[in-house]
Order: C-alpha cells, then sequence, then structure tokens
C-alpha cells in the first residue's frame, strides 16, 4: 500500500541515519515478506543477521519483492511506458 511504502522510507531513513549496518537487500525483503495474513515474517531487529545469509538466496527474493513493489530501475521504466 501507500501507507507501507512511506513506512518503508521512512524506517529506511530511521536505520541509516541510527548507524544500523542494514543493507538495502535485507531491509527490503525485512518490510516485504509476510504470511498469507499481511503479517511480516520478520521483525526490525532480525534485518541485520537476515543480511547475513546466502548471498543468493536474499537476492533472489530482493528481486521479487522489487517486482511485486514497483521498486527500483526497471519499475520506472515500466511506469514511464504507461
Amino acid at each position: 500500500t501507500g501507507a507501507e511504502r512511506d513506512q518503508f522510507d521512512e524506517q529506511r531513513e530511521r536505520f541509516r541515519s541510527g548507524g544500523a549496518n542494514v543493507g538495502t537487500r535485507a531491509f527490503l525483503v525485512g518490510m516485504a515478506a509476510c504470511d498469507e495474513n499481511g503479517n511480516r515474517l520478520f521483525r526490525p531487529d532480525d534485518l541485520i543477521a537476515l543480511g547475513k545469509k546466502s548471498m543468493a538466496a536474499l537476492d533472489r527474493v530482493f528481486d521479487v519483492a522489487c517486482r511485486l513493489n514497483g521498486i527500483g530501475l526497471k519499475a520506472v521504466e515500466d511506469a514511464e511506458k504507461n
């Protein structure tokens, strides 16, 4: 939702300004991964550990999260076509 995207942007800034070493991939996956009821699978405290997981696996989930949430250069290019 738009509200969740705002929350994503706001929390990302909080993480950056707070000095937490959370990468973009772990942060987005942590915000986007949810169960069938829409409940997030990861808490903010889980994100650093999530970033230490397999790069290949994290990349696959990150790419899907970007595609489904309209994030990234491809999403911008696709939006410009419409």
